[in-house]
C-alpha cells in the first residue's frame, strides 16, 4: 500500500513524461522566438550598402580642375562612392570609411551623410591628394545605426553588429 501513497504524492510516470514534454516544448518555444527576432533585428541592416563603382581614378597635376586660389597643383585621387538605403526605414550616425586592399583604413570619410531615408540611394565623387595610399581596389566601410537603435557595420558582404 506504501508504493500508492507515494505515487499520489510524487505522480506517476506518464505525469511527469508529460510535465518534461511541456517544458521542452516551452524552451524550444523561446529558442525559436528569440531567433525570429534576432532576424527581424538583421533584416533592416541587410539592406543597408555601400560599395566603390568604378574603382579610383588618377588626376594628374596640372589637369584643369576648380581649386581654391592659393593651392599649388597636385596629383589627385577621385572615388565615387554608393550608399543605398533599400530598407522601409531611416538608418542614421552613418559613417564610411575607404578601405586599402590590404584591410587597412584610409581614413577618407565623406563629410554631411547622418541620415538615409527609406530608400534612399546617394552617390558622392570624393577627390583628395594622392598620398599613394588610395590605389585599386578600395572598398567602403559603412556603420550606422538602424531603426532600432543598433549599431552596425558592413564591409562588402559582410554585416556584424558593432
Amino acid at each position: 500500500m506504501e508504493p500508492a501513497v507515494v505515487a499520489g504524492v510524487w505522480g506517476d510516470v506518464p505525469t511527469w513524461l508529460g510535465a518534461i514534454g511541456t517544458l521542452l516544448a516551452f524552451a524550444i518555444a523561446l529558442v525559436i522566438y528569440a531567433q525570429s527576432q534576432r532576424e527581424m533585428r538583421r533584416e533592416q541592416a541587410r539592406r543597408i550598402s555601400g560599395w566603390v563603382p568604378g574603382g579610383v581614378s588618377l588626376i594628374k597635376a596640372g589637369t584643369p580642375l576648380p581649386l581654391p586660389r592659393g593651392r599649388a597643383q597636385v596629383d589627385l585621387v577621385q572615388v565615387k562612392l554608393m550608399i543605398r538605403n533599400d530598407s522601409q526605414e531611416l538608418v542614421s550616425d552613418l559613417e564610411a570609411t575607404l578601405v586599402a586592399a590590404d584591410g587597412g583604413d584610409i581614413g577618407v570619410a565623406p563629410v554631411g551623410w547622418v541620415d538615409v531615408g527609406p530608400g534612399q540611394h546617394i552617390e558622392l565623387d570624393q577627390s583628395m591628394p594622392d598620398t599613394g595610399k588610395v590605389r585599386d581596389p578600395v572598398r567602403l566601410r559603412i556603420s550606422f545605426v538602424d531603426a532600432a537603435g543598433k549599431r552596425w557595420e558592413r564591409l562588402g558582404g559582410e554585416l556584424r553588429r558593432r
